[in-house]
């Protein structure tokens, strides 16, 4: 990756958001017209969490509840709005909805900034991470029109999140290794002492549910 996201202004921007938003449909297309090897479960989670238009029903949050000034979720407010998904912890559609409904939100809100803003603001808020140069890289390919770059994105940015994940495990817990799938350290207390409740309930889900 070259730093440089590919949608440089306002007008080009929104033109790669309606572009993903085209791929979305094109992928449940093809999904609702050709056997897959996805289990009924997952079959039907990603069909029908996934949003179709960027005004997705967040019910009455703005976007002012959602993202905090410098583009951090706004945790103490999305807590009530997970309340009910956090406490009934056997519906993962549930919860895949109300997650895909916010992130196509922030998603639409995200790329109204200038990328440089956007990158330098990433970075200042991934700087937990081993790689927040890597990680900010990565969501700015985000912003292509190009589905491997996209893809392989999501594969690093994954596995540094993964690596960063472990790290604080492996510093708060003092163990000498951390659990080997993402899901089983998701689902430690010492993630869920640091990040709160609600985000480690909201991310195990998502990754249980796979």
């Amino acid at each position: 990756t070259d730093g440089v996201p590919a949608c440089k202004d306002l007008h080009s921007q929104a033109m790669c958001g309606e572009t993903h938003l085209q791929h979305v449909r094109d992928a449940m297309e093809c999904l609702s017209t050709h056997e897959t090897s996805l289990s009924p479960g997952v079959f039907s989670l990603i069909t029908t969490s996934v949003p179709r238009t960027p005004a997705a029903d967040v019910g009455a949050l703005s976007i002012s509840d959602i993202l905090t000034q410098d583009y951090c979720l706004n945790w103490p407010i999305l807590s009530e709005y997970f309340k009910d998904v956090v406490a009934e912890r056997k519906d993962y559609s549930a919860g895949a909805r109300k997650c895909g409904a916010l992130a196509a939100k922030v998603y639409h809100q995200v790329s109204q900034v200038e990328p440089s803003r956007l990158q330098d603001v990433l970075e200042q808020n991934l700087s937990w991470t081993p790689a927040p140069k890597t990680l900010s890289e990565c969501i700015g390919l985000l912003g292509t029109d190009n589905p491997l770059r996209i893809h392989i994105s999501l594969l690093i940015a994954s596995a540094v999140l993964e690596r960063a994940l472990g790290d604080v495990y492996l510093t708060v817990s003092k163990a000498a290794q951390c659990p080997s799938l993402l899901r089983d350290l998701l689902a430690t207390e010492e993630l869920e002492m640091t990040f709160g409740p609600t985000a480690v309930s909201i991310s195990c889900e998502r990754g249980c549910s796979a």
